[in-house]
């Protein structure tokens, strides 16, 4: 009796992290993609129990190592989510997360030499991250694209309305009234932004 409970509790054990995976990739979940993600499956687990933001949105992920501990790969999870891409590794309860912001993303190498043909190598600002033990199969097909895709959408938090020079006057016209800068230095600014 106490082998079908085990066995029981496995199958609940396994659907649960099944539909977890569907959630994740936006369609069902075979018996192949389960165990393509088995080895990931505490990562999966503590990234979205733990690292994701209520909006944030999972658009692609892969399977993927980034770095050692002594004698180990660290085999997690590359995310890429509607706000940012994400590193997540769960080993034996000692977690690590990378995040970068897609403006931060300058290039991506997919296996050009020195690279081995299942790393890639991301760009970020002025370092290389390297990611390897990657399937490069459709799925990773679909989230190189998306990560090309946020990378080149323009960095809607750098966008600033431009401020005109009445805009300007108006300001400093304030601080003037507040008593915080002396009729001379409005004067000045003034002219300044005028281009007198």
């Amino acid at each position: 009796m106490g082998l079908f409970w085990r066995n029981e509790a496995k199958e609940r054990e396994r659907n649960e992290y099944r539909q977890l995976l569907a959630k994740w990739s936006g369609h069902d979940v075979d018996d192949n993609f389960l165990i393509k993600y088995q080895a990931q499956r505490a990562s999966i687990y503590y990234a979205n129990n733990d690292v994701l933001d209520k909006e944030e949105n999972i658009l692609e992920f892969i399977g993927c190592d980034f770095g050692k501990w002594p004698n180990v790969d660290l085999f997690g999870v590359l995310i890429a989510t509607n706000n940012r891409l994400l590193f997540v590794q769960d080993y034996d309860r000692k977690n690590r997360v990378e995040k970068w912001s897609y403006s931060s993303i300058k290039a991506i190498d997919q296996g050009e030499f020195p690279l081995k043909r299942k790393e890639i190598e991301i760009k970020i600002s002025r370092s290389k991250q390297r990611f390897g033990g990657i399937d490069k199969d459709e799925q990773y097909q679909h989230f190189i694209e998306i990560l090309i895709k946020k990378m080149n959408e323009p960095n809607k938090k750098s966008k600033r309305k431009p401020v005109s020079p009445a805009d300007e006057i108006k300001k400093f016209k304030e601080l003037l009234d507040m008593g915080a800068i002396t009729q001379d230095e409005f004067d000045v600014k003034k002219k300044q932004l005028l281009g007198l």
